[in-house]
């Protein structure tokens, strides 16, 4: 899970992105199974203008691929970012680009790009019952966001556009710990009620 917002991990957001869940879903998870619509929907770009600062600047939503790893592995750098949503990362650069390669391949993943740089991330993991079973329209919501974009409702309104775009009936689970009241507002924004156990939710 990924919580990002300020990464729910303080990244704006709320979930925590888990590389180790990779491995369950290569086992679990056949790309044929995919939500085709979820797919087209983190296909197509969106253009989100935010005032920044005094500055206007265009958020190009767009599908995470494979020539587009090595910006999502250079926003994973910062150290504080990744530590604050709970994500446990290889060192080196190879390893690192060959985990974000298994993730972006098993997971619905949507970049954040503004001037052309990955500046966050969205992501739509599959979700499975207590057998290892995968539910058909539920989903892990995580999200993050570099540190320097944060307080400016970035994610609030990109994490919204998305949602408008799923299918009616579309569960979205979101785990956020307690002391992250900014990626809890980013939720409560988005429409998210809390459940139990850090665990928030939304029917679409």
């Amino acid at each position: 899970m990924l919580h990002g917002h300020h990464g729910c991990s303080k990244y704006h957001s709320s979930v925590v992105l888990k590389f180790k869940e990779c491995t369950k879903l290569i086992i679990l998870n056949l790309i044929g199974r995919l939500n085709i619509r979820i797919l087209r929907i983190f296909g197509l770009h969106y253009f989100i203008s935010r005032e920044i600062g005094d500055n206007m600047d265009e958020i190009n939503i767009t599908k995470a691929t494979e020539t587009k790893l090595e910006g999502l592995a250079e926003l994973l750098t910062d150290d504080k970012l990744v530590q604050s949503v709970g994500l446990m990362l290889p060192r080196d650069k190879k390893s690192l680009l060959q985990a974000l390669h298994l993730f972006v391949l098993h997971n619905h993943v949507a970049l954040l790009e503004i001037n052309s740089k990955v500046v966050g991330m969205i992501v739509l993991s599959n979700w499975y019952d207590s057998e290892g079973q995968r539910i058909a329209h539920q989903y892990e919501l995580g999200y993050l966001l570099k540190r320097d974009f944060w307080g400016r409702r970035i994610m609030t309104a990109t994490l919204n556009k998305v949602i408008a775009q799923l299918p009616v009936g579309t569960i979205i689970h979101a785990r956020c710990k307690k002391e992250n009241h900014r990626s809890q507002q980013v939720l409560i924004n988005c429409g998210f009620g809390y459940k139990q156990n850090s665990w928030w939710q939304l029917t679409k």
